[in-house]
């Protein structure tokens, strides 16, 4: 991993960008995060974040663990049928 975020510091540095923005899936996202975070002064312009279908699944993880129990999946399940893959964080149909 830090072979590969070298690589991009030196390409995007090689034509003129100031910051580098790095986008991954979470589990790249979380070692990148370790890497960063243990050679602070080499990576001190590298932003990190996530893949927008990485953040839109946990988003609605989050919604699920907020809404648990509150009779929305039942609610939602008759119109949309995808509900319950949907909230489950897994799947998005």
């Amino acid at each position: 991993m830090i072979s590969a975020m070298m690589k991009a510091k030196q390409i995007t540095e090689g034509l003129g960008q100031e910051y580098i923005i790095f986008t991954a899936d979470q589990q790249l996202y979380q070692v990148a995060f370790h890497v960063i975070r243990e050679n602070q002064a080499l990576f001190s312009n590298v932003h990190l974040q996530l893949g927008g279908m990485h953040f839109l699944v946990s988003y609605c993880g989050c919604i699920r663990t907020l809404m648990a129990e509150t009779g929305m999946v039942e609610i939602q399940s008759v119109p949309f049928g995808g509900v319950l893959k949907m909230i489950s964080g897994m799947k998005l149909p």
